[in-house]
């Protein structure tokens, strides 16, 4: 089993970056870049609801608030 990683569409400037941080935290650049993808993955799993992105634009906080009827409670 190799450890190579490919990344796609990586700019060729960020690879000195990667290499320094890697370096910095003391681990091999794959590694780094496996973490920086797990990170992600993590991030998108806790997506929100569709009412918790409602009430982000919508909400109080934006100036619009939804009055509740008693039609709409189940």
């Amino acid at each position: 089993m190799g450890t190579c990683i490919s990344v796609r569409r990586m700019d060729r400037a960020d690879k000195p970056w990667l290499r320094k941080e890697a370096r910095s935290f003391g681990i091999s650049m794959a590694e780094l870049v496996r973490r920086l993808i797990r990170l992600k993955r993590m991030k998108n799993e806790s997506r929100l609801k569709p009412s918790e992105v409602f009430a982000h634009y919508f909400g109080e906080k934006s100036g619009f608030v939804v009055p509740i009827t008693r039609s709409y409670l189940l």
